[in-house]
């Protein structure tokens, strides 16, 4: 396993955090639909 640069290892962790934020937001935002129509459905 070879070293890698220090830049590199920062761009990565960017976009592995990036990647489970969008992950995160996927997974999320069917949640905040059903929940915003269970409310304003009177």
């Amino acid at each position: 396993m070879t070293l890698l640069p220090g830049r590199y290892l920062s761009h990565l962790q960017e976009v592995l955090l990036s990647l489970s934020l969008a992950c995160c937001s996927l997974l999320f935002f069917p949640l905040l639909v059903t929940l915003c129509k269970q409310f304003w459905t009177c």
